[in-house]
């Protein structure tokens, strides 16, 4: 009988041709699935069914058949339950090893965006943060101030703002006089604005002595004073903040609308060494009136301010009327009134308009500096060290974010490295255990060969 039939069907011992290959049942190979092998010694009547009763042997000296059985078990046991446990263990491992890369990856993440955070409020404030965040600022404030001031100063003594506040008052003075009215008094706000344009940045006695004011509106010397941390700082009785501005910059006292002057205006006593906290006292030392400036003081600011902001006003209006004038041909007779300012009926409206242009921008350009952030900052780290410490604490706590972050990945990664071991360990071990796999099978291909003539064995792994 010569037939082509599939390999399962040798075991009939139907003899197999083709393609020249022939092969008696004797000469094909046993082949045992691992998991199943005590099933098929039981099936081929190499073990009894009842193996389990008499299981473990009594005597010390096993026949081969107790040694079959016992390679047996053990390979099952190593293929059911040692082998998946140690793969299962192994793969939890390197998860938790993936896990934590990502986490090593996420702080170091966090870290430089915190760095960069950090960075840029130091930068904001001009201080490196390397060092004490209170003296940094506190230095930072001192040496900083002194140019802010004078670049101030420069801005207010331009010429534009000096004829553009004379345009304003000689416009006052026609119009009234046109009316019949008398002339009015200087207002104050304007009165400052002129003596800064003439003379400066100026002692706050000597402005006092030109507005015919007595000694009394002067800040009053105080005696050095102990002031806790836990204080309000706030005075209620002090004029608003400016609007838009989110500080008070004026206030350089606790307890009056204050003054700030150089870094030689107020002396800190304090102690203990270190940051200030909660429950630290720091002593505040006199200021000195004749180093006290208009600039420096909350109230002559405002004032000054309310000048320049007034001139803008008038200055704006007279733009638009020559706006007006342009589009309808209509004569402003009022342009015409102040010779001095060469505002005459012979110059054109583009050369009267870009005259005022000028005096706007300059007015314009030292409003801003008057009212920017930087100075505004300048003069609360100047002048308030309850400000200065809630301020360090602020940027120690972006800092600290930076070394939290930094600390969260060097534990990972230490975890890591242990991690590492453990997976090393757990990979030896399931190495140990396909060796011993390896090792079973093969003792067992050889002692069942023997039982069914010589024939080859083959252990079949259900692992793949």
């Amino acid at each position: 009988l010569s037939l082509s039939l599939p390999p399962t069907m040798n075991y009939l011992g139907i003899r197999k041709e083709e393609e020249g290959y022939s092969k008696s049942l004797q000469e094909l190979p046993i082949e045992i699935v691992d998991t199943k092998i005590l099933q098929w010694l039981v099936s081929r009547g190499t073990l009894q069914p009842t193996w389990k009763e008499r299981w473990p042997p009594q005597q010390q000296q096993q026949s081969d058949k107790e040694v079959l059985l016992e390679l047996a078990q053990s390979l099952v046991q190593l293929v059911k339950y040692d082998a998946p446990a140690a793969k299962k263990e192994l793969s939890t491992l390197r998860k938790r090893d993936q896990s934590l890369q990502h986490k090593i990856a996420e702080s170091l993440r966090n870290a430089q965006e915190e760095e960069k955070l950090f960075e840029r409020s130091c930068s904001e404030f001009g201080i490196t943060g390397k060092e004490d965040l209170s003296v940094e600022l506190l230095h930072h404030a001192r040496t900083q101030l002194p140019p802010k001031l004078k670049e101030l100063e420069t801005s207010l003594q331009q010429t534009d703002i000096g004829d553009a506040l004379h345009f304003y008052q000689s416009w006052v003075i026609h119009m009234r006089a046109a009316s019949d009215l008398a002339p009015l008094e200087t207002p104050q706000s304007l009165a400052v604005l002129q003596i800064v344009l003439a003379e400066g940045n100026v002692p706050i006695s000597s402005l006092l002595m030109k507005l015919g004011l007595p000694d009394s509106e002067a800040p009053p010397r105080q005696e050095p004073s102990v002031v806790s941390w836990d204080i309000a700082v706030e005075d209620e009785s002090a004029s608003p903040p400016l609007a838009g501005s989110g500080i008070d910059w004026g206030a350089f006292s606790i307890d009056e609308e204050g003054v700030g002057g150089d870094s030689n205006d107020i002396v800190i006593e304090n102690d203990g060494a270190g940051e200030a906290h909660a429950e630290s006292e720091v002593k505040l030392v006199a200021v000195n009136v004749e180093e006290v400036t208009v600039l420096t003081v909350a109230k002559w600011r405002r004032i000054l301010i309310q000048g320049l902001e007034e001139v803008s006003s008038f200055i704006l209006h007279r733009l638009k009327e020559l706006s007006s004038q342009s589009m309808h041909g209509s004569g402003v007779h009022q342009m015409d009134v102040s010779h001095q300012l060469n505002f005459t009926s012979e110059l054109s409206l583009s050369n009267r308009r870009t005259v005022l242009l000028q005096y706007q921008k300059a007015l314009m350009s030292a409003l801003s500096l008057v009212n920017s952030d930087s100075l505004a900052q300048l003069f609360e780290l100047q002048s308030s060290e309850l400000y200065v410490g809630r301020l360090a604490q602020a940027l120690s706590l972006k800092r600290s974010r930076v070394a939290s972050c930094r600390a969260s990945a060097a534990i990972n990664v230490k975890r890591k490295e242990e991690l590492q071991t453990e997976i090393k360990s757990t990979f030896a071990k399931s190495e140990e255990i396909r060796e011993q796999i390896r090792n079973h099978s093969a003792q067992i291909e050889t002692r069942l060969s023997p039982l069914f003539s010589n024939r080859t064995v083959r252990i079949l792994s259900s692992q793949g």
